[in-house]
């Protein structure tokens, strides 16, 4: 009757065993990957970055019509009636909900930086010369 329960517990350690091999080697797998930038790990995204990009993502329309999108730390704006590209830049977060963009303006051929707050539905800017607007989720 021992050597049953012995028996019983030898491969039970052994299924621990041959499950470890698999699991340990994904676990540091999915930190490395976090590690590197990499925020597709099913742990988590890190700090508030991320859900704050996420909820930045997408459509954004301002008062007079004009489409703005971002993703993945790119942005563009858009004519309302001719879909004509306006200005295009980079985005990041500098720390909550504040987002700081650079916009190069295919228009005028400048580079300027707008300071934004992102709430739910609204991302209240202010330009570098003190210009506020508001842009609305689309």
């Amino acid at each position: 009757m021992i050597w049953v329960v012995e028996l019983k517990l030898a491969q039970y350690v052994h299924r621990l065993l041959v499950l470890s091999c698999f699991i340990v080697p994904a676990l540091a797998l999915a930190a490395c990957s976090d590690m590197l930038g990499n925020n597709s790990s099913p742990f988590g995204a890190k700090g508030p970055n991320k859900a704050g990009q996420t909820a930045l993502e997408g459509r954004w329309i301002d008062a007079n019509g004009i489409s703005s999108t971002f993703r993945k730390g790119v942005f563009e704006t858009r004519s309302p009636d001719t879909n004509e590209k306006l200005s295009e830049g980079n985005y990041t977060f500098n720390g909550g909900n504040i987002v700081a963009i650079e916009v190069r303006s295919l228009v005028r051929g400048t580079v300027s930086h707008v300071n934004c707050s992102l709430t739910k539905a609204k991302l209240y800017c202010t330009t570098e010369n003190n210009t506020k607007f508001v842009l609305t989720r689309g």
